[in-house]
């Protein structure tokens, strides 16, 4: 018998499904943007900032800051109102992997 301390890096689509589609991640995504409102400035790059030690316990990577950014901004591009567009980057970053395990 073996043990491994590594985990696999991946959910299966059945779980990231029911993780797009949850009412549950739903409300949550929009508190946290509330409160994101309410407590972090209005500037989207340290609003993401503010996000990653909240949720993960530590900094955005430049590539997550950057990745961050570019959705924000195609999604204003695109005609999603900037409210939105927050609460969908929090409801992916509530669905990710590190997010959903403990490591």
């Amino acid at each position: 018998m073996s043990h491994s301390a590594a985990r696999e890096a991946t959910i299966t689509p059945l779980q990231q499904l029911f993780l797009f589609n949850a009412p549950f991640l739903h409300e949550h995504s929009a508190a946290l943007v509330a409160r994101m409102e309410r407590e972090a400035p209005s500037n989207a790059e340290q609003r993401i900032a503010w996000l990653y030690p909240l949720l993960f316990a530590r900094s955005a990577t430049s590539e997550e800051m950057s990745m961050g950014k570019d959705f924000l901004t195609q999604s204003e591009q695109s005609g999603i109102a900037t409210q939105e567009a927050w609460r969908e980057y929090a409801h992916a970053l509530l669905s990710s992997n590190e997010f959903l395990f403990v490591d």
